[in-house]
């Protein structure tokens, strides 16, 4: 029932009732059976309007609910959340496993235990489901560059990880963007450490985010697929790149 109509049929009732109250007055007849129904007609009529109302208002908000839950599904976590979450995604991940990892460090230098879980959940992965990982590397230090070098060896003959390097010290003369540090799994939650500092620091309390919704993680997996293409590859499924291996050590020790 439109707005419009209930207006009019109120109109409609309150002029229906001043007739009927001046017949009664002026001209004594009886008149309360159609005050009665008048009073009446107003009453359903109203009913009937508030109950329509409402049902286009549930369904707005039933609308508004589903449209909500899937954007802000996750929420901003702190670095202990942030790792847990992230390794329990990755765990049950059917697909694909998308990471950008830029600290500075090893994970067993990084002094935050839920950060070195994740690591070795992800290579237990690697090396016991068929799911494919890729993952895009800063080496600014050769403590990394070790780790990486034992993460490659450690999965040499795995053909699901990839990996590619990105210089973030040279991004400005390579003419790319700075890497977001975002991990996307299966297209569907994607976790982005702060932007502020692209990684978790070791101490402090960095806040992150985790998102679980198909759209944002698409966006991001366009993102990802992108950025992949302007890395150097180091693995990609059973060939190493030691020739570019070997151009990032002679790098950082000469540094």
């Amino acid at each position: 029932m439109s707005k419009k109509l209930v207006e009019w049929l109120t109109i409609i009732t309150i002029i229906f009732t001043a007739v009927s109250a001046i017949a009664l007055n002026y001209f004594g007849l009886v008149a309360d059976k159609y005050v009665f129904y008048a009073v009446l007609i107003c009453v359903v009529t109203f009913i009937t309007y508030q109950i329509e109302e409402n049902k286009k208002t549930r369904e707005v908000l039933d609308r508004s609910e589903h449209i909500g839950s899937a954007i802000i599904r996750g929420g901003i976590v702190g670095r202990k959340e942030f790792y847990r979450q992230l390794l329990y995604s990755a765990e049950r991940a059917r697909d694909t496993i998308d990471l950008i990892s830029i600290q500075p460090t090893s994970p067993s230098l990084s002094g935050v235990p839920e950060f070195q879980a994740y690591f070795d959940g992800i290579s237990k992965i690697i090396s016991k489901k068929d799911v494919r990982v890729r993952r895009i590397v800063s080496i600014p230090t050769i403590e990394k560059y070790e780790w990486i070098i034992d993460l490659i060896n450690e999965h040499a003959r795995r053909n699901n990880f990839n990996l590619r390097y990105v210089d973030i010290g040279k991004i400005e003369e390579l003419n790319i963007p700075f890497p977001l540090n975002v991990q996307i799994i299966d297209r569907e939650d994607v976790f982005i450490i702060n932007p502020a500092i692209g990684y978790h620091a070791t101490s402090g309390e960095t806040q992150s985010i985790w998102l679980k919704n198909t759209e944002i993680a698409q966006l991001l997996s366009t993102y990802y697929e992108k950025y992949w293409q302007m890395t150097v590859p180091l693995k990609e499924y059973d060939k190493v790149y030691y020739v570019n291996l070997d151009r990032i050590k002679n790098q950082l020790t000469n540094q």
